[in-house]
């Protein structure tokens, strides 16, 4: 076999793995945003109001209202570290040590 022959082939097949690499991401990149939903304003509204309510409750240390508060929040945003430890310090203000923990 010719040495230039096989290096062409193998720009070939380098330039070929580039390609399908490319059209992979860019089908996962379309796939992606196909499952991202949009959150309508409305509800970003309520959200940002609830934020605002379980932050004024803590301020005020009425900690049975704030993890009141907070626990509809972590539900909305189950992925976010910060709502579940705020709420973990209402319940702890709330003298409320069993949900604390859980």
């Amino acid at each position: 076999m010719n040495h230039d022959s096989i290096e062409g082939r193998v720009y070939q097949m380098t330039s070929l793995g580039l390609v399908l690499g490319s059209l992979i991401v860019l089908l996962t990149l379309v796939a992606s945003a196909r499952v991202i939903q949009v959150i309508p304003a409305s509800v970003q509204d309520q959200q940002q109001d609830l934020l605002k309510s379980a932050e004024a409750r803590e301020k005020a240390q009425e900690w049975t209202e704030a993890a009141l508060l907070w626990d509809q929040i972590v539900n909305r945003n189950p992925t976010m570290p910060r709502y579940w430890n705020q709420l973990g310090r209402a319940r702890l203000g709330a003298k409320d040590y069993r949900a604390t923990v859980v």
